[in-house]
């Protein structure tokens, strides 16, 4: 296994086991306060900080498309916020066992951080002051680096950090902020359309976040809103009734949750 993942790693970058870009990254980031968690196929490279309890801000420089030509690498920059708190709601609700009303499907519990939401640095580079182009140059930015110019290029998305993401963390560094924006991720700002950030169950992990925040209220209104939305996309044929059904478990699971905390509290 650890063999297939050195070979994995190096077709992907040059060759090489540990890149200079990535040496000099990661160099750059721990200024930041940034620690290395980790390297896997399909996110790549990842560092990490503490955000608030039970979340972490994440940077990605994760493997783009095909190998790259010799001597070169490309990567995207993801920057995601992972929370080992969604984690453990999920396990502790055994939500993973609704995914298996569909009997396709082997969910198991998950022990690593849930990814809450996720966006790529390249398109704040598009949509953000100060922009650095449209779509195709942002997105096209780091798809063809010269590993002789690591330094410089890991310089280059080190900048772009600074100038973007940066900011963008702190529109959802504390719990509420977060809730709110995932609430409502079509009015994240820059965002017209598709697009921008994303987050696989935007609603519960809102419902999570509002009540650890002792706000039981809304979060019942997100599960509400997950529920009259999950309803009509079965009516209009967009998905089937299994979906519905796998749904409306989870849903149940999270307003029993949530109801015995606030009675916990009310008592």
């Amino acid at each position: 296994m650890f063999d297939r993942a050195v070979r994995e790693r190096k077709k992907f970058w040059g060759g090489l086991e540990f890149h200079p870009f990535i040496e000099r990254f990661g160099s750059l980031l721990s200024d930041m306060g940034f620690s290395p968690a980790g390297f896997d196929e399909a996110a790549g490279f990842r560092w990490r900080k503490p955000a608030f309890e039970g979340y972490e801000f994440e940077i990605g420089a994760a493997p783009d498309g095909l190998p790259p030509p010799r001597g070169h690498f490309r990567i995207r920059v993801p920057l995601v916020v992972t929370s080992a708190r969604q984690t453990e709601v999920n396990n502790r609700l055994n939500l993973w066992e609704c995914a298996n009303l569909n009997p396709r499907n082997r969910v198991r519990p998950c022990a690593e951080p849930t990814w809450v939401i996720h966006t790529p640095l390249e398109w704040l580079l598009a949509v953000w002051e100060p922009k650095l182009g449209d779509f195709a140059h942002t997105f096209n930015r780091w798809k063809c680096m010269s590993t002789v110019e690591s330094a410089r290029w890991a310089e280059d998305v080190f900048h772009c950090v600074q100038s973007h993401a940066t900011p963008y963390f702190a529109l959802i560094d504390t719990p509420e902020k977060l809730a709110r924006r995932l609430q409502d991720l079509p009015a994240f700002p820059g965002r017209v359309g598709p697009g921008g950030p994303g987050s696989i169950d935007a609603t519960v992990f809102s419902a999570v976040l509002w009540n650890d925040l002792g706000q039981p209220t809304k979060a019942l209104e997100q599960l509400d809103v997950d529920r009259r939305w999950t309803e009509a996309r079965v009516a209009r044929g967009e998905k089937d009734e299994l979906f519905l059904n796998i749904r409306l478990c989870e849903i149940g699971r999270m307003r029993d949750w949530i109801s015995g905390c606030a009675n916990i509290a009310s008592g």
